[in-house]
């Protein structure tokens, strides 16, 4: 019998009872804390998710639209201009056969379009298609499709600027699920999770597929990612490709799905998806893709186009149809095979959007480049008016003033006219390395509307808006305003008044004032001794005008320009007559409005209207004017500003073949540092500034720097014809002998008739040239 001997084990090795439950208890805590922490990490991972996507869903960033395009008969646009602004709009060539909404054909001098239906002011605007007729550039004619009735007005809907967001150098347009073709997003399932609406946020299939071919590349390269975690990784996570990542996205993914419905996901997925790039740009979401791919809404995409997009998805860059059409059209092809089997749609449904061809979009989507300084106003305003936190999450769909057309027009030629300048070589050594800057404010005076505004002749170069936050001095554009409180001194009987038929010297003047004497002196260095009121003005000549200041009062006058629309605090001293107050193009604006609208001062609005996304709770922001001038003295000052541009300073509008119901007014200031000039026609008024931003002497007047590039503007614009305001009722219009400025008769060798506020008129006869007898005259009787 072999007996058995205990073999003893090394003392150290001993395993006691209290050693073997002290190790059980650390490995229970151990497991307890692990849980706990694990819980707590789940649990604020949830409220990470509750807190992100509350924010997304609670609301979606604001939407900007221009004006909408409106079309009369005789309005000045041609029919290749309209093509255009039609395809700036989102607009594409249809067949002959049937034009879907968002199409135009264009043959000749006829265009027939398909109008889409929009929101506008709180109702719903009807789409139709019509057929305009072109005279040049005149639309000659406007008629209903198919029956021929004809139209009176037509409105293109706004076209899309852009959104308010935090994220800067994206192209976004949120879209609603509902908004969207189904074949979209059974294009977007089938390539992306076709299990998307039966798993719980994970698919262990796909999960399984993409684990075994990342171990088997040593990294992590398929992602196998449920469309939720997708959502997880472009809202929340990092977007590297990381073991971590990946495993807090999947923890994740079911506690989202608990948190929102599927269509909430998928809608959050189809706005935050990368789409591709644009310059510095990317291009995100749905909404954009359309936009930036083919120029339309995504509502209006077809089949094929919505394959496309569905097919980028995995590879923007690959598949980019501008850079690689061919692969873009083999991907888009293999989608629809896809969607085939996924039994979305027939095999000849698939071959028919097969054999159509890409037609992508000749427009791009940032907006409006152009339009910066515009759209930076409108977010200063809207800011004030209801909230950052509104404009980026209140969904807001924003109508601005924006005309499309007068922004792209005002941008090319603010800069083509300051190369033009720069090409003298004079100028170039003048204002140096720094080169000519400008700005341009175009604005419907009766509304207020702010049409187009240019605040850098580079937009998107600088921040700096100088039409609206560089105050510069005025120079001559002052002068009006001085006349203007002279003719209402007159008709209020106050000491300095001035009619049309009074006399003024043009002679050397000397002032002494609290530590100088000044001497102002005219431009031109002459003095013309006696001239009218009327040329005084239109040859802006500054002696007269200093004498007139100082008649009516200094005080006086600054009050006055102070209410017209200079900005508050201007200088009370002799030379803000000829020019010493500043301020911004915006202001010179609305100051030169009143003028053109009868003492009327408008309030400048960049936009007309908010409204909630569903077209409810709607802002208007209506027109407001204020009469801050004598209606009258307004209509005289503005009729002499007409003569400035048939025989004055501006005369080169005249000479141009501008003609009709058109006013003006240069201005040049000390040492020619800044030119100016401001004119208006029926329902449109325009500022030019052109200067260098570090003050140094450009070496132009108004009239040879800004009146070009203002009349330009105005003939490529040619506005809907109109005629000038009428004369005011108080005034009338009397023929008076210019030397002696009695009512003139018969025998007077020289008559001039001009407009006369009641109560100022001459009564009575020039003394000189009476019709009296002999013997009347001689007993002065």
């Amino acid at each position: 019998m072999v007996s058995r001997r205990r073999v003893k084990r090394p003392a150290g090795r001993r395993r006691t009872p209290a050693r073997r439950m002290w190790r059980r208890r650390w490995l229970f805590r151990l497991a307890g804390f692990l849980l706990v922490a694990g819980l707590a990490w789940v649990g604020i991972s949830y409220l990470q998710i509750v807190f992100t996507f509350h924010e997304r869903l609670g609301g979606a960033p604001s939407q900007l639209y221009s004006a909408p395009l409106v079309l009369r008969p005789g309005s000045a646009w041609s029919a290749a201009e309209l093509v255009d602004e039609l395809r700036s709009r989102g607009y594409t060539a249809g067949a002959e056969s049937r034009l879907r909404p968002g199409e135009y054909l264009w043959e000749g001098e006829s265009v027939d379009l398909s109008l889409r239906a929009f929101l506008y002011r709180g109702g719903q605007v009807k789409g139709y298609p019509a057929r305009l007729d072109f005279s040049g550039r005149s639309v000659s004619g406007m008629v209903l499709l198919p029956g021929g009735e004809p139209l009176d007005l037509l409105m293109v809907e706004p076209r899309s600027l852009g959104i308010f967001h935090g994220r800067r150098n994206q192209l976004r347009e949120p879209i609603r699920l509902q908004e969207l073709p189904e074949h979209l997003i059974a294009a977007v399932l089938e390539v992306e999770d076709r299990r998307f609406r039966t798993h719980r946020g994970l698919d262990p299939r796909g999960i399984g597929r993409a684990l075994w071919e990342d171990l088997w590349a040593g990294r992590v390269e398929q992602g196998g990612s449920t469309i939720t975690q997708q959502v997880l990784k472009n809202v929340m996570l990092d977007p590297q490709r990381r073991w971590g990542r990946k495993l807090r996205e999947m923890i994740m993914a079911p506690l989202l799905e608990t948190l929102l419905e599927k269509d909430e996901i998928l809608e959050i997925y189809l706005n935050e998806i990368y789409l591709g790039q644009k310059g510095s740009f990317s291009v995100v979401g749905m909404g954009a893709a359309a936009r930036y791919y083919f120029g339309r809404p995504a509502a209006d995409l077809d089949l094929g186009q919505s394959a496309l997009l569905a097919g980028l998805i995995r590879s923007p860059g690959t598949y980019n149809p501008w850079r690689h059409p061919r692969a873009a059209r083999v991907r888009r092809d293999h989608v629809l095979q896809m969607m085939v089997r996924g039994g979305h749609l027939d095999a000849a449904a698939a071959e028919a959007a097969g054999a159509r061809p890409l037609h992508l979009s000749d427009t791009t989507l940032e907006g409006m480049p152009e339009a910066a300084a515009f759209l930076e106003v409108v977010r200063r305003q809207m800011v004030n008016a209801f909230g950052l936190e509104a404009l980026e999450h209140g969904g807001l769909r924003i109508l601005t003033t924006l005309d499309t057309r007068a922004q792209r027009l005002a941008t090319r030629i603010l800069d083509r006219g300051l190369r033009r300048l720069e090409a003298d070589g004079a100028v170039a050594r003048q204002v140096g390395e720094g080169g000519l800057q400008g700005a341009v404010v175009v604005m419907d005076p009766g509304s207020g509307a702010v049409l187009a505004l240019v605040g850098d002749r580079k937009p998107g170069r600088g921040r700096f808006n100088r039409a609206v936050d560089a105050r510069r001095p005025v120079g001559s554009l002052f002068k009006p305003f001085v006349y203007l409180a002279a003719f209402q001194a007159a008709a209020n009987g106050q000491d300095g008044g001035l009619t049309m038929a009074s006399g003024l010297v043009d002679e050397a003047l000397e002032l002494d004032l609290d530590d100088h004497v000044w001497r102002p002196v005219n431009s031109d260095g002459r003095f013309r001794g006696e001239v009218s009121v009327r040329r005084a003005l239109a040859d802006s000549i500054n002696i007269p005008a200093v004498k007139v200041a100082l008649g009516v009062g200094i005080p006086v006058i600054t009050r006055l320009a102070e209410a017209c629309g200079f900005p508050a605090g201007l200088p009370r001293v002799p030379a803000v007559a000829l020019g010493a107050a500043e301020a911004s193009p915006l202001e010179v604006a609305v100051a030169y409005s009143v003028l053109a609208m009868g003492g009327h001062r408008p309030t400048p609005r960049f936009w007309t209207s908010t409204m909630a996304a569903d077209g409810g709770r709607l802002t208007l922001n209506e027109v407001r004017q204020v009469v801050v001038a004598d209606p009258a003295a307004a209509f005289i000052v503005s009729d002499i500003l007409a003569e400035v541009v048939r025989s004055g300073t501006g005369r080169r509008v005249a000479a141009a073949g501008l003609t009709g119901a058109v006013a003006g007014k240069t201005g040049t200031t000390n040492r020619r540092r800044d030119a100016w000039f401001v004119g208006y026609v029926p329902g449109l008024l325009a500022v030019v500034w052109v200067g260098a931003d570090d003050n140094r002497p450009v070496g132009l007047t108004g009239s040879q720097a800004a009146l070009p590039i203002w009349l330009e503007l105005v003939q490529s614009l040619k506005p809907f014809p109109g005629d000038a305001s009428p004369p005011a009722e108080s005034l009338l219009r009397v023929r008076y002998d210019p030397e002696t400025g009695g009512v003139a008769t018969k025998n007077c060798p020289r008559v001039a008739e001009e407009w006369f506020m009641a109560g100022t008129e001459p009564e009575d006869e020039c003394p000189l040239h009476s019709r009296r007898s002999f013997w009347q005259r001689l007993l002065g009787r």
